[in-house]
Protein backbone atom coordinates (compact mmCIF):
# COMPACT_ATOMS: atom_id res chain seq x y z
CA UNK A 1 0.00 0.00 0.00
CA UNK A 2 0.93 3.15 -1.36
CA UNK A 3 0.85 6.27 1.77
CA UNK A 4 -0.85 8.51 0.03
CA UNK A 5 0.88 12.14 1.51
CA UNK A 6 3.99 10.66 0.75
CA UNK A 7 3.27 9.42 -2.90
CA UNK A 8 1.82 12.86 -3.02
CA UNK A 9 5.23 14.59 -1.72
CA UNK A 10 7.85 12.20 -4.07
CA UNK A 11 5.53 12.85 -7.73
CA UNK A 12 6.31 16.57 -6.64
CA UNK A 13 9.82 16.12 -5.81
CA UNK A 14 10.57 13.19 -8.53
CA UNK A 15 11.42 11.15 -6.02
CA UNK A 16 11.44 7.70 -6.15
CA UNK A 17 9.20 5.97 -4.14
CA UNK A 18 8.67 1.81 -2.67
CA UNK A 19 6.18 0.82 -0.75
CA UNK A 20 6.38 3.18 2.02
CA UNK A 21 10.00 4.39 1.40
CA UNK A 22 10.44 7.38 -0.96
CA UNK A 23 13.93 8.00 -2.00
CA UNK A 24 15.68 11.29 -3.76
CA UNK A 25 18.16 13.67 -3.78
CA UNK A 26 19.08 17.40 -3.32
CA UNK A 27 22.24 18.97 -4.22
CA UNK A 28 24.13 16.20 -4.01
CA UNK A 29 23.09 14.76 -0.60
CA UNK A 30 20.75 11.63 -0.56
CA UNK A 31 17.57 11.08 1.42
CA UNK A 32 15.11 8.20 2.26
CA UNK A 33 12.30 8.94 4.10
CA UNK A 34 10.45 6.38 5.29
CA UNK A 35 6.86 6.13 6.64
CA UNK A 36 6.84 3.60 9.68
CA UNK A 37 4.01 3.08 12.52
CA UNK A 38 3.43 7.04 13.21
CA UNK A 39 6.25 8.81 12.09
CA UNK A 40 7.63 10.16 8.99
CA UNK A 41 11.54 9.48 9.01
CA UNK A 42 14.21 11.18 7.05
CA UNK A 43 17.37 9.27 7.12
CA UNK A 44 20.65 10.98 5.48
CA UNK A 45 23.60 9.31 4.99
CA UNK A 46 26.52 11.32 6.38
CA UNK A 47 29.71 9.10 5.78
CA UNK A 48 32.69 10.07 7.42
CA UNK A 49 31.91 13.19 9.08
CA UNK A 50 33.11 14.23 12.61
CA UNK A 51 31.62 14.02 15.77
CA UNK A 52 31.67 17.40 16.45
CA UNK A 53 30.46 17.82 12.75
CA UNK A 54 27.59 15.47 14.14
CA UNK A 55 27.27 17.45 17.11
CA UNK A 56 27.10 20.68 15.04
CA UNK A 57 24.09 19.55 12.96
CA UNK A 58 22.03 17.89 15.87
CA UNK A 59 23.02 21.53 17.64
CA UNK A 60 21.35 23.38 14.71
CA UNK A 61 18.26 21.35 13.87
CA UNK A 62 16.96 21.41 17.83
CA UNK A 63 17.85 24.75 17.93
CA UNK A 64 14.78 24.88 15.10
CA UNK A 65 13.00 22.47 16.65
CA UNK A 66 9.65 24.26 17.00
CA UNK A 67 10.25 25.87 13.71
CA UNK A 68 11.03 22.79 11.59
CA UNK A 69 8.24 20.68 13.56
CA UNK A 70 9.85 17.67 13.95
CA UNK A 71 9.63 15.01 16.94
CA UNK A 72 13.53 13.73 17.25
CA UNK A 73 16.82 14.37 16.10
CA UNK A 74 19.63 11.44 16.01
CA UNK A 75 22.80 9.87 14.68
CA UNK A 76 22.51 6.20 13.99
CA UNK A 77 26.16 5.62 13.27
CA UNK A 78 26.20 7.69 10.13
CA UNK A 79 22.80 8.11 9.38
CA UNK A 80 21.19 11.68 10.49
CA UNK A 81 17.91 10.14 11.60
CA UNK A 82 14.78 12.99 12.02
CA UNK A 83 11.34 12.24 13.09
CA UNK A 84 8.40 13.82 12.63
CA UNK A 85 5.24 12.42 14.84
CA UNK A 86 2.01 11.99 13.08
CA UNK A 87 -0.77 10.96 15.34
CA UNK A 88 -3.99 12.12 13.64
CA UNK A 89 -2.94 13.05 10.13
CA UNK A 90 -0.23 12.98 7.81
CA UNK A 91 2.25 15.60 7.80
CA UNK A 92 2.13 18.36 5.48
CA UNK A 93 4.37 18.22 2.27
CA UNK A 94 5.32 22.10 3.24
CA UNK A 95 6.53 20.87 6.45
CA UNK A 96 8.67 18.26 4.99
CA UNK A 97 9.96 20.20 2.22
CA UNK A 98 10.96 22.86 4.50
CA UNK A 99 12.83 20.54 6.49
CA UNK A 100 14.84 19.15 3.51
CA UNK A 101 15.75 22.47 2.44
CA UNK A 102 16.86 23.59 6.03
CA UNK A 103 19.50 20.99 6.09
CA UNK A 104 20.66 21.06 2.94
CA UNK A 105 21.64 24.61 3.37
CA UNK A 106 22.81 24.41 6.48
CA UNK A 107 25.01 21.38 5.36
CA UNK A 108 26.13 22.92 2.24
CA UNK A 109 27.04 26.21 3.92
CA UNK A 110 29.34 24.14 6.70
CA UNK A 111 30.79 21.93 4.14
CA UNK A 112 29.74 18.75 5.74
CA UNK A 113 29.94 15.49 3.71
CA UNK A 114 30.94 17.37 0.14
CA UNK A 115 32.48 14.04 -1.08
CA UNK A 116 30.73 11.06 -2.34
CA UNK A 117 31.74 8.30 0.13
CA UNK A 118 31.20 4.82 -0.73
CA UNK A 119 29.36 3.22 2.18
CA UNK A 120 30.69 -0.34 1.28
CA UNK A 121 33.95 0.47 1.85
CA UNK A 122 34.51 3.54 2.91
CA UNK A 123 36.31 5.22 0.62
CA UNK A 124 35.74 8.64 -1.35
CA UNK A 125 34.75 9.22 -5.53
CA UNK A 126 31.85 6.74 -5.28
CA UNK A 127 30.50 6.57 -8.66
CA UNK A 128 26.92 4.62 -8.35
CA UNK A 129 24.15 4.81 -6.33
CA UNK A 130 22.22 1.68 -4.86
CA UNK A 131 19.64 0.62 -1.75
CA UNK A 132 21.00 -1.09 0.94
CA UNK A 133 18.43 -2.23 3.18
CA UNK A 134 15.86 0.41 2.13
CA UNK A 135 18.45 2.98 2.67
CA UNK A 136 19.58 5.62 -0.34
CA UNK A 137 23.38 5.09 -0.62
CA UNK A 138 26.63 6.36 -2.74
CA UNK A 139 28.57 3.31 -3.39
CA UNK A 140 31.55 1.95 -5.86
CA UNK A 141 30.09 0.04 -9.08
CA UNK A 142 33.05 -2.49 -8.02
CA UNK A 143 32.00 -2.84 -4.81
CA UNK A 144 28.02 -3.07 -5.17
CA UNK A 145 28.51 -5.56 -7.86
CA UNK A 146 30.87 -7.53 -5.42
CA UNK A 147 28.38 -7.59 -3.15
CA UNK A 148 25.35 -8.83 -5.09
CA UNK A 149 27.84 -11.40 -6.03
CA UNK A 150 28.28 -12.21 -2.70
CA UNK A 151 24.44 -12.24 -1.80
CA UNK A 152 24.06 -14.61 -4.56
CA UNK A 153 26.22 -17.15 -3.98
CA UNK A 154 24.94 -17.05 0.23
CA UNK A 155 21.49 -17.33 -0.99
CA UNK A 156 22.44 -20.15 -2.96
CA UNK A 157 24.01 -21.76 0.37
CA UNK A 158 21.46 -21.02 2.65
CA UNK A 159 18.86 -22.55 0.40
CA UNK A 160 20.80 -25.80 0.10
CA UNK A 161 21.62 -25.98 3.60
CA UNK A 162 20.18 -28.52 6.32
CA UNK A 163 17.49 -27.57 7.80
CA UNK A 164 17.41 -30.40 10.72
CA UNK A 165 13.32 -30.80 9.43
CA UNK A 166 13.24 -34.29 11.00
CA UNK A 167 14.38 -33.07 14.66
CA UNK A 168 12.67 -29.80 14.35
CA UNK A 169 9.15 -31.77 13.60
CA UNK A 170 10.05 -34.14 17.06
CA UNK A 171 10.63 -31.24 18.98
CA UNK A 172 7.54 -29.18 17.61
CA UNK A 173 5.19 -32.45 18.58
CA UNK A 174 6.94 -32.47 21.91
CA UNK A 175 6.48 -28.90 22.59
CA UNK A 176 3.07 -29.01 21.19
CA UNK A 177 2.14 -31.78 23.49
CA UNK A 178 3.84 -30.40 26.61
CA UNK A 179 2.33 -26.67 25.98
CA UNK A 180 -1.27 -28.62 25.90
CA UNK A 181 -0.75 -29.71 29.31
CA UNK A 182 -2.07 -26.66 31.08
CA UNK A 183 -4.99 -26.95 28.36
CA UNK A 184 -5.84 -30.00 29.58
CA UNK A 185 -5.90 -28.90 33.57
CA UNK A 186 -8.02 -25.57 32.27
CA UNK A 187 -10.28 -28.15 30.42
CA UNK A 188 -10.66 -30.27 33.81
CA UNK A 189 -11.96 -27.45 36.15
CA UNK A 190 -13.51 -25.11 33.99
CA UNK A 191 -14.82 -27.52 31.15
CA UNK A 192 -14.88 -26.60 27.38
CA UNK A 193 -14.31 -22.71 27.75
CA UNK A 194 -10.99 -23.88 28.51
CA UNK A 195 -10.32 -24.85 24.99
CA UNK A 196 -9.89 -20.71 24.12
CA UNK A 197 -6.42 -21.23 25.55
CA UNK A 198 -5.37 -23.90 23.22
CA UNK A 199 -3.68 -20.95 20.70
CA UNK A 200 -0.77 -21.90 23.42
CA UNK A 201 -0.07 -24.82 21.91
CA UNK A 202 0.67 -22.96 18.64
CA UNK A 203 3.31 -21.16 20.21
CA UNK A 204 4.53 -24.46 22.04
CA UNK A 205 5.24 -26.39 18.84
CA UNK A 206 7.09 -23.25 17.35
CA UNK A 207 9.38 -22.51 20.09
CA UNK A 208 10.09 -25.97 20.89
CA UNK A 209 10.54 -26.42 17.11
CA UNK A 210 13.59 -23.58 17.46
CA UNK A 211 14.81 -24.94 20.43
CA UNK A 212 15.57 -28.68 18.64
CA UNK A 213 17.73 -27.00 15.97
CA UNK A 214 15.18 -26.75 13.51
CA UNK A 215 15.52 -23.75 10.52
CA UNK A 216 13.38 -21.99 8.93
CA UNK A 217 12.58 -23.50 5.62
CA UNK A 218 9.79 -24.03 2.64
CA UNK A 219 8.71 -26.74 4.89
CA UNK A 220 8.69 -25.33 8.43
CA UNK A 221 4.94 -23.66 8.00
CA UNK A 222 3.73 -27.38 7.32
CA UNK A 223 5.44 -29.19 10.34
CA UNK A 224 4.16 -26.62 12.62
CA UNK A 225 0.67 -26.94 11.45
CA UNK A 226 1.09 -30.99 11.27
CA UNK A 227 2.71 -31.07 14.98
CA UNK A 228 -0.20 -28.90 16.76
CA UNK A 229 -3.02 -31.16 14.72
CA UNK A 230 -1.00 -33.96 16.18
CA UNK A 231 -0.59 -32.27 19.87
CA UNK A 232 -4.57 -30.69 19.71
CA UNK A 233 -5.55 -34.82 18.89
CA UNK A 234 -3.47 -36.31 21.19
CA UNK A 235 -4.62 -33.69 23.99
CA UNK A 236 -8.39 -34.62 23.77
CA UNK A 237 -7.41 -38.53 23.91
CA UNK A 238 -5.89 -37.92 27.27
CA UNK A 239 -8.96 -35.56 28.23
CA UNK A 240 -11.03 -38.95 27.80
CA UNK A 241 -8.27 -40.77 29.44
CA UNK A 242 -8.70 -38.72 32.32
CA UNK A 243 -12.83 -38.54 32.06
CA UNK A 244 -12.76 -42.69 32.02
CA UNK A 245 -10.40 -42.77 35.46
CA UNK A 246 -12.95 -40.34 37.41
CA UNK A 247 -15.81 -42.74 36.32
CA UNK A 248 -13.88 -45.89 37.18
CA UNK A 249 -13.68 -47.02 33.87
CA UNK A 250 -10.35 -48.70 32.72
CA UNK A 251 -7.99 -47.34 29.93
CA UNK A 252 -7.91 -49.64 27.15
CA UNK A 253 -8.70 -50.03 23.80
CA UNK A 254 -12.64 -51.44 24.30
CA UNK A 255 -13.23 -48.16 26.29
CA UNK A 256 -12.10 -46.03 23.94
CA UNK A 257 -14.30 -48.02 21.26
CA UNK A 258 -16.92 -48.03 23.42
CA UNK A 259 -16.77 -44.45 23.33
CA UNK A 260 -16.87 -43.39 19.71
CA UNK A 261 -19.55 -45.68 19.79
CA UNK A 262 -21.61 -43.10 20.90
CA UNK A 263 -22.96 -40.44 19.08
CA UNK A 264 -23.53 -38.04 20.98
CA UNK A 265 -20.47 -38.30 22.78
CA UNK A 266 -18.64 -38.18 19.66
CA UNK A 267 -20.29 -35.19 18.11
CA UNK A 268 -19.27 -33.75 21.17
CA UNK A 269 -15.26 -34.57 20.58
CA UNK A 270 -15.19 -33.68 17.09
CA UNK A 271 -16.74 -29.93 18.54
CA UNK A 272 -14.43 -29.60 20.97
CA UNK A 273 -11.40 -31.04 18.72
CA UNK A 274 -12.68 -28.31 15.92
CA UNK A 275 -12.57 -25.59 18.24
CA UNK A 276 -9.36 -26.60 19.93
CA UNK A 277 -7.75 -26.72 16.42
CA UNK A 278 -8.92 -23.63 15.52
CA UNK A 279 -7.56 -21.60 18.42
CA UNK A 280 -3.96 -23.22 18.27
CA UNK A 281 -3.98 -22.73 14.31
CA UNK A 282 -5.14 -19.20 14.64
CA UNK A 283 -2.70 -17.90 16.92
CA UNK A 284 0.32 -18.74 14.82
CA UNK A 285 -1.31 -17.17 11.52
CA UNK A 286 0.87 -14.16 11.37
CA UNK A 287 3.83 -16.57 12.42
CA UNK A 288 2.97 -18.04 8.95
CA UNK A 289 2.62 -15.35 7.17
CA UNK A 290 6.40 -14.05 8.25
CA UNK A 291 7.00 -17.79 7.80
CA UNK A 292 6.70 -16.73 3.40
CA UNK A 293 9.91 -18.69 2.90
CA UNK A 294 12.36 -16.66 0.71
CA UNK A 295 15.64 -17.11 1.23
CA UNK A 296 16.70 -13.37 0.72
CA UNK A 297 14.83 -12.40 3.56
CA UNK A 298 17.33 -13.63 6.10
CA UNK A 299 20.13 -11.90 3.94
CA UNK A 300 21.19 -8.30 3.69
CA UNK A 301 19.25 -5.98 0.78
CA UNK A 302 21.35 -4.60 -1.90
CA UNK A 303 19.96 -2.78 -5.37
CA UNK A 304 21.44 -0.92 -7.79
CA UNK A 305 19.38 2.28 -8.57
CA UNK A 306 17.59 2.16 -12.01
CA UNK A 307 18.60 4.38 -14.70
Amino acid sequence: MLYKRLEQFAEKNDWNINKNFAYGEIEGYLFTVADIQGFKVFLTPLLGIADEQKQCIIDFLNKNKNSLKFHQVIFDNDILTVKFREIFRSEKIEVMEGYLNNIVQFLKQNGIAKNKICSICGEEEADERAYIDFLYMDVHQKCIDKEICEIEKAAEQLDNESKNYFVGFIGAIFGGIISSIPCIILQIFFNKIAVLFAYIIGFGALKSYELFKGKFGSLTKWIIATAIVVSVIVDQFILIGIVFVKNGIPISVESFQHFFEVEELVNEFNKTLKISLFMALIAIIPIFIQLKWDVKNFLPKFQKEKC
